[in-house]
């Protein structure tokens, strides 16, 4: 298999898809055959590292064209790139996966830059994607060590800030880049990144429901997030009016196996799990921007969203929980330092669980080989095969359904019929994974003090659940049934919550701390959080 892999490499090691093509067989090869084919490869990339320098020194000229550079200087410069992911597949990120030597060959390959266009992607952009990898796994060798881990986030900042400066549209940095940011909280950045790639129509679905939405309302950025929401509620009504017509003309077209694909398509749209997903995110981003002009205004919109919510949800295979759900996210387009949350996908707490996993030593990447991650698959979103992405869709359409009920217990504490709140809190509790009991028999389990530390996102969760499980107590009170012992252990319960909340989110006397704070030790993120937004506005 080593010779194998030594003669394809000879062969084929200038071609780009060459690192994916051997991929798969990495991991089958033992301690001394890896060894071996490392030891191979690094003696004959050192004779075409010194080929490929003696021939850029040759046109050192800055201004020098792309064309200038003939075909062999391009394809010794592809062998030298997959000879150093080759390195990194197999050292795996334990000792020294050739970072340096990958730094210097960017520094010495910029000439290569000169001469494309800068929407046209380069020969040296996937080493700019490699080098960020390599920074990555550099950061697992200090597990759960928070200030090696942010610094390694700075480093890869820095590397596709170079990157996208040289290769302005190379959407791999860019949507690197846009997570990055989005992880720290700089959500315009974040959003600034995503749009500059002219993401439109279904690919707003497949690769912004789960690659900007979920930054944007962590950060608390509403207009960014209900413009994000707003163009893809728009292009799915737009695709509902247009699809009768449009199927019909294909089939009186007699273009029949076009009409299955656009049936299908119309299919996997309708019942789209990120567009339940989307549609409630967006109702909620619409009564937290509404809350601020009065009592009157919040009113109409929470019965207008609770409405259209209810029409487009209540029968729908979401609450069903039935295999018609599609699930439509291109979780490919993540990188492997990047794991889909399945938990809060599109809600803001998906973003603090990448931190808390962070702390508790990088998380589910850890226990993926390199290269080796399941999201990276096609469409694997939808594989019958994969636990982790059973586990993934299931923690995604439990994390929407929460979610909508939690809008329609917003609707039920503004209205004069609050017999559907208990039901809401339930439903809440139950898809959150608290099992609450009748009548809110378990109020201890909402103590957000007995949560182990690094758990920003349960706490918010189970701190939001306990605001409404103490409503409804308090709405009880003035029917029949009403337990004031019970009202009174849940707002004393509440009481601990929210001062343990203030205590670990925020500074002294409630005042929101540095931006330094904020957004270099991941807490930040947590602070300025719609979610805790949604928990301050509804306990009031």
């Amino acid at each position: 298999l080593v010779g194998t892999l030594v003669g394809f490499w000879d062969e084929a090691g200038s071609n780009i898809s060459f690192t994916n093509d051997i991929l798969d067989f990495v991991p089958s090869l033992s301690p001394d055959s890896a060894s071996t084919l490392l030891r191979e490869v690094s003696e004959k990339k050192s004779v075409l590292s010194a080929k490929l320098y003696s021939e850029l020194e040759k046109r050192s000229d800055g201004d020098q064209e792309v064309s200038a550079y003939p075909n062999t200087v391009k394809k010794v410069f592809c062998k030298v790139l997959s000879a150093l992911e080759i390195g990194f597949l197999l050292k795996g990120g334990v000792e020294d996966s050739g970072l340096g030597e990958a730094m210097t060959l960017f520094e010495k390959c910029i000439p290569l830059y000169h001469g494309y266009d800068e929407r046209e992607n380069t020969i040296v952009d996937p080493l700019v994607v490699l080098i960020s990898r390599q920074v990555w796994w550099e950061s697992k060798k200090g597990s759960g060590n928070m200030k090696r881990v942010m610094h390694c986030i700075m480093k890869m900042l820095a590397h596709f800030q170079t990157g996208v400066r040289i290769s302005p549209f190379n959407s791999n940095m860019l949507l690197s880049l846009a997570l990055l940011y989005g992880h720290l909280g700089v959500s315009d950045l974040c959003s600034e990144c995503f749009w500059k790639l002219d993401i439109k129509y279904i690919q707003l679905e497949t690769i912004g429901g789960h690659m900007l939405l979920p930054y944007l309302t962590s950060a608390g950025n509403e207009r960014e997030a209900s413009k994000f929401c707003d163009k893809l509620v728009n292009f799915q009504e737009d695709h509902d009016r247009n699809a009768g017509d449009t199927f019909v003309m294909t089939f009186d077209q007699g273009t029949y196996l076009e009409s299955i694909d656009f049936n299908g398509l119309r299919s996997r749209l309708s019942n789209s799990l990120v567009r339940y997903s989307v549609s409630v995110e967006r109702s909620i981003v619409r009564i937290l921007q509404k809350g601020v002009q009065g009592l009157t205004q919040l009113e109409t919109i929470l019965e207008q969203e609770c409405r259209e919510l209810k029409t487009l949800i209540e029968g729908s295979p979401l609450l069903e929980g039935c295999d018609k759900l599609h699930h439509n996210m291109d979780l490919s387009v993540r990188p492997e330092w990047a794991p889909p949350q399945g938990n809060g996908t599109s809600a803001p707490h998906g973003v603090l669980t990448w931190w808390d996993s962070l702390k508790e030593g990088n998380g589910e990447s850890s226990s993926q080989s390199i290269g080796n991650c399941w999201w990276e698959k096609v469409n694997a979103a939808n594989s019958l095969t994969s636990e982790n992405a059973c586990a993934y869709r299931a923690e995604y359409r439990k994390s929407v359904v929460a979610r909508y009920a939690q809008v329609q217990a917003f609707g039920c504490i503004l209205s004069t019929e609050r017999s559907g709140l208990e039901l809401h809190v339930e439903t809440m509790a139950t898809n959150l994974g608290l099992a609450l009991g009748e009548g809110f028999a378990d109020l201890s389990q909402l103590l957000v003090e007995r949560l182990p530390e690094g758990t920003a996102e349960r706490k918010l969760q189970v701190l939001s659940l306990s605001v409404f499980v103490v409503t409804s107590l308090f709405f009880a009170l003035g029917g029949d049934g009403g337990n004031i012992a019970k009202f009174e252990e849940g707002l004393e319960i509440l009481g601990k919550n929210f001062e343990h909340v203030l205590e670990t989110v925020f500074a002294p006397k409630g005042v929101l701390p540095s931006p330094s704070e904020v957004f270099f030790g991941g807490a930040g993120v947590l602070t300025v959080s719609t979610y805790v937004r949604e928990v301050v506005s509804w306990s009031s």
